[in-house]
């Protein structure tokens, strides 16, 4: 991280770059209790359906078709199918070999018959557990820069403004992404003055207003339709406010505008509670 030693930092532009990686779960999980970071939590289902995703998407290697038969609660049950193509005849012939099990409760996986895609799905699966792939870990770094006040600069996202508030968290999150190969993060200090608050403040208000519309369409169409998800709803709405207020000051702008509009959006969330 760079910073000026004579000009105050209003915040940092932030983003980064995951290449295709494999990293150790173990070693991610030191580098994160040496950095005071939540790792990034096993999940056993989804391990097992990136494994079938996998072996799914290189069917035309094994000629084996993978098709799904039932998911529940208790467990998710997956035929797989031989291809055959008959030259002679000029056809395709299809026929369920096997039927792949997980269980939902002990993790564990089976096949009824013993067939050369469940080897497959089974070894990506015990080598999901083990290792942390591009995808986990974009949304890891991006769970982290959504717990500090960010604002997406670009329509697409992909470049963040952190405030200078969350310097020090920025600058642990950089040191324990040097240590993790295939990931490349990137901080651009933001000068303190005039010009840059116009700047960020654009882009926040865009951000916000975008934010609002989401929500709006998630109140109109009853997207919160349980108790708890309207006390999600509630949360979700107090952070917005919070978000202004902080902005407001850090930016030196009148958010009375902005203030009016959630205010309204307040007595939609307020009437939906009741109804």
């Amino acid at each position: 991280m760079v910073k000026s030693k004579t000009v105050p930092v209003l915040g940092y532009f932030v983003w980064w770059s995951v290449e295709s990686i494999d990293e150790e779960r173990d070693h991610f999980d030191e580098l994160c209790q040496q950095n005071d970071f939540e790792t990034i939590k096993r999940n056993n289902r989804t391990a097992f359906l990136e494994a079938v995703r996998y072996v799914k998407a290189k069917s035309w290697t094994n000629h084996v078709l993978i098709r799904t038969i039932e998911k529940s609660k208790e467990q998710h049950l997956f035929g797989l199918v031989d291809e055959k193509v008959d030259q002679k005849s000029k056809s395709l012939g299809y026929e369920h070999k096997a039927t792949l099990r997980f269980d939902q409760a002990s993790h564990q996986i089976e096949c009824d018959v013993k067939h050369r895609a469940f080897d497959l799905i089974r070894d990506r699966y015990d080598h999901n557990l083990k290792y942390i792939n591009s995808y986990e870990m974009r949304r890891w770094i991006m769970k982290q820069i959504e717990r500090w006040r960010n604002v997406s600069v670009r329509d697409k996202g992909g470049i963040y403004y952190v405030d200078a508030k969350y310097e020090t968290n920025l600058e642990r999150l950089e040191r324990l992404l040097q240590q993790v190969g295939g990931v490349d993060f990137f901080t651009v200090p933001l000068q303190d003055v005039e010009k840059s608050k116009k700047a960020i403040y654009k882009a926040f208000v865009e951000d916000l207003r975008h934010k609002l519309e989401v929500f709006k369409d998630q109140i109109e169409n009853d997207k919160f339709s349980t108790a708890k998800g309207w006390s999600n709803a509630v949360e979700k709405f107090r952070a917005l406010r919070e978000e202004v207020s902080f902005y407001a000051e850090r930016l030196e702008f009148n958010a009375k505008s902005l203030q009016k509009e959630l205010e309204k959006l307040q007595a939609d969330v307020r009437k939906k509670l009741v109804d």
